[in-house]
């Protein structure tokens, strides 16, 4: 699992973000959505993360788990060496970091051959403490150790003597044992670091003791206005209860007002659209019934074989007639519509036209009408419009879809509250060219698509 240290300060408790080269490093492995990684703050935490966005120059984190880090010794390790010529020093600290040690030192003895001045060693320290984080990230820790450099040969024998266990390579001991090379060292040594750490003991409980004060005074005051805030917020509790029970009950009150008037809106509108389909009726009713006048006679029905005049003034011929639509031949071209929309032409109306209009214009409308069957799309957007805008976009819309011969449509409406589609549904019941309608498939839209079955 891919690792990386983030110092402390820049860590959250639910959500991280990798930046620099931690993203750079991210880009490389090309994590992606859905990747886990192990975040660690160098100090022996992890914590355990899911990738959420991928983004230039940032990796956006989720935090599963925040945990201490499994993979690091109980024990306190430091590892002394002393400077070694060119990269041995490196390598030994990769080493020792990838073993579980928590601190490299490294000092002067009198054989060293690499002895860099106060500049260099900065640089060279940086450079280690570099190889430490990438030995740690590879090898799955959770502490980074710490390089540290000191000045001379007894600063690092009067620092190795504070441990609890001090291991020593020495080579000369046959000669003189290393308790006696540092004896004197250590003895003063001792007495330095008890004297450190008794004044030590003396200013940490001096603080304790100012740290405990200062609590107690803050708790006190915190209390005290915990107190004073129940104290007037009971007071107005009832107060609030009131008001935000008046508030439900408006609110209320205006959903119900605004449903009704949506309702009534509508009632008037299928109304007015009902008393303009009966007029028709009685209209058509009343020409029927009407006797002819003297010299005129009565239009009889449509048949097969009569020349019949288009919306668009073309004259053709009627091939075949069903129960609403005729098949009408235009010279090569056969096209379906509506009785309602033809009107009878005499054969000499239908030769004069012909003579009129040569071949090239029965090509020009078949071309016309091929266009606009490739440009007719069998779904229409009505989302944000007003009822009667829509209705009349779905009446226009339904004559070209019959004029096209199109057998089914699909009107998008959207959910919202209803009222739309209501209303549109409403005009399908009474559109005799309706064979049926419904919604569509949930996958593909449900209730906030009408799909339309054309009688044609």
């Amino acid at each position: 699992m891919p690792r990386f240290f983030v110092p402390r300060a820049e860590l959250g408790e639910n959500f991280l973000v990798l930046t620099g080269e931690n993203a750079a490093h991210a880009r490389v492995l090309r994590l992606k959505n859905g990747d886990a990684v192990t975040v660690c703050d160098g100090e022996g935490e992890e914590w355990h993360c899911v990738v959420s966005d991928v983004a230039p120059g940032q990796v956006s984190l989720v935090v599963q788990e925040h945990t201490a880090a499994k993979s690091e010794a109980a024990v306190f390790c430091s590892v002394y060496m002393a400077f070694a010529k060119a990269d041995k020093f490196e390598h030994v600290i990769q080493k020792a970091t990838e073993l579980g040690a928590a601190e490299l030192v490294a000092f002067p003895s009198a054989r060293c051959v690499s002895r860099p001045d106060e500049r260099s060693l900065a640089k060279k320290l940086e450079r280690w403490q570099k190889i430490a984080a990438s030995a740690a990230e590879q090898s799955g820790r959770g502490r980074i150790p710490q390089v540290l450099a000191l000045p001379s040969y007894e600063a690092a024998l009067q620092r190795a003597a504070q441990a609890e266990l001090a291991v020593c390579f020495y080579e000369n001991e046959e000669q003189r044992t290393f308790r006696a090379a540092i004896e004197g060292t250590v003895q003063e040594s001792d007495k330095a670091i008890l004297a450190a750490q008794e004044e030590a003991q003396k200013q940490a409980e001096l603080e304790a003791q100012q740290k405990a004060q200062e609590i107690i005074h803050s708790a006190n005051k915190t209390i005290e206005q915990t107190i004073r805030d129940i104290r007037e917020n009971q007071a107005e509790k009832e107060k609030t209860k009131e008001i935000r029970q008046k508030m439900e009950a408006e609110k209320e009150r205006l959903l119900s007002e605004q449903a009704s008037a949506e309702e009534e809106r509508i009632r008037k509108k299928m109304e007015k659209l009902q008393n303009r389909e009966k007029n028709k009726k009685t209209k058509n009713k009343a020409s029927a019934s009407t006797p002819a006048s003297e010299g005129t006679t009565t239009e009889l029905p449509l048949q097969k074989g009569d020349f019949v005049s288009l919306p668009n003034k073309a004259i053709g011929e009627i091939l075949e007639i069903n129960d609403k639509t005729a098949v009408i031949a235009l010279g090569n071209l056969r096209t379906t519509a509506k009785l309602s929309q033809l009107k009878r032409a005499s054969a000499s109306q239908a030769k004069k036209v012909a003579r009129t209009q040569p071949q090239a214009s029965y090509a020009n409308i078949r071309e016309n009408i091929s266009q606009k069957r490739f440009d007719f799309k069998p779904d229409i957007d009505l989302r944000g419009m007003r009822g009667e805008e829509a209705l009349q976009k779905v009446i226009t819309f339904l004559d070209e879809a019959v004029m096209l011969n199109y057998k089914e449509v699909r009107l998008l409406h959207g959910t919202g509250t209803g009222a739309l589609r209501q209303l549109i549904r409403q005009y399908l019941s009474t559109n005799p060219l309706v064979a049926s309608f419904g919604d569509e498939q949930i996958q593909l839209g449900g209730a906030g698509i009408t799909v339309v079955k054309l009688d044609i």
